[in-house]
């Protein structure tokens, strides 16, 4: 697959339907949700470390995301916090796919 690592990581969710993260904010996301972005980039890292591909900087991220899915938002509070956490609302996979085309310029 060619593109940048972002883009990689991003097809690979399109195509298994879920954004898979790590950490406190859950292991499975469904799309078409809001995702915390800590729970994004959990899920881009761990993509790039087990395809061996270098993670681009947390603020040419967040740029990435902002391009695919918009502003970021603020999500609800996560069980047994107050805080709430900023995040992004990820299309479903056939919107997603449209919008990642665009981020790659392909018509």
């Amino acid at each position: 697959m060619s593109g940048d690592s972002v883009s990689q990581c991003a097809q690979a969710s399109i195509y298994d339907d879920a954004i898979t993260a790590p950490g406190p904010y859950g292991v499975h996301r469904d799309l078409a949700t809001r995702v915390p972005t800590t729970a994004l980039r959990e899920a881009y890292t761990a993509y790039c470390r087990g395809h061996g591909l270098r993670a681009v900087t947390e603020e040419t991220f967040g740029k990435a995301c902002t391009e695919m899915f918009g502003p970021r938002q603020r999500c609800p509070a996560v069980q047994g916090s107050k805080s709430r956490p900023w995040g992004y609302d990820v299309p479903g996979g056939a919107t997603w796919q449209e919008r990642l085309n665009d981020y790659l310029g392909i018509k």
